[in-house]
């Protein structure tokens, strides 16, 4: 009776959450179920609502998603794993959940399974995945992705030194007001193009870029 009792009030309140407006709804389009699309639906408006209860629940309806082969899911239960938010931090999960989303071509999931590659973190470390899983992302327009790229192709870590490449993937990056890649941007160009470099710092700075604000300081010594 109590097992029932717990069902029809987790029903009731999956109801109630897929009732209100959830920014997120467009991304998953292209998820196949009604079911995984409410479950991840619920899961981010728990979390939209804050607190410890609401994030441990919202990690039950985003893995209720993945279970479901909601790609969307499984990159939202692996953020939460990964964070140990309403779960046990438990990075090795969090990159096979990560893992599957990515074969869905889920940017994000590209994007967070290649720095963990890069990295070493919770997998085998494996520089040339990482760096493929991050170009994959970055050709997704995920602009971390195409940061994290545009340094590899400036400074030749991982990949070799391509400074054009590099000045496309990190004007990408800038575009979306990405601090760290208008410094790192600002940088690449500053001696041929020192006004343009100058107005990068400046928005970096602007957006409380550490970095930027030394860099403008040394400009203006």
């Amino acid at each position: 009776m109590k097992r029932r009792r717990i069902r029809i009030i987790d029903v009731l309140l999956l109801s109630v959450l897929t009732a209100c407006t959830i920014d997120a709804a467009t991304k998953m389009d292209d998820d196949s179920s009604l079911a995984a699309r409410q479950a991840f639906q619920a899961g981010d408006t728990l979390m939209k609502q804050g607190g410890a209860k609401n994030e441990a629940l919202a990690a039950r309806y985003y893995k209720r998603a993945a279970d479901m082969g909601s790609h969307w899911g499984q990159y939202k239960y692996g953020t939460m794993l990964l964070d140990g938010k309403g779960v046990a931090q438990n990075v090795p999960a969090a990159a096979e959940a990560f893992a599957k989303a990515a074969e869905e071509n889920n940017g994000w999931a590209q994007y967070q399974l290649g720095v963990l590659y890069m990295d070493g973190n919770g997998v085998p470390k494996d520089t040339a995945r990482g760096a493929a899983l991050l170009a994959k992302a970055a050709d997704q327009n995920i602009g971390w992705a195409q940061y994290r790229v545009g340094e590899m192709y400036a400074t030749g870590t991982d990949v070799p030194q391509d400074l054009v490449k590099a000045r496309a993937y990190l004007e990408k990056a800038a575009a979306q007001d990405i601090s760290y890649a208008q410094f790192a941007l600002a940088n690449l160009i500053i001696d041929k193009e020192p006004q343009r470099a100058k107005t990068l710092l400046q928005e970096a700075a602007a957006a409380g870029n550490q970095l930027a604000v030394k860099r403008l300081a040394q400009l203006t010594s």
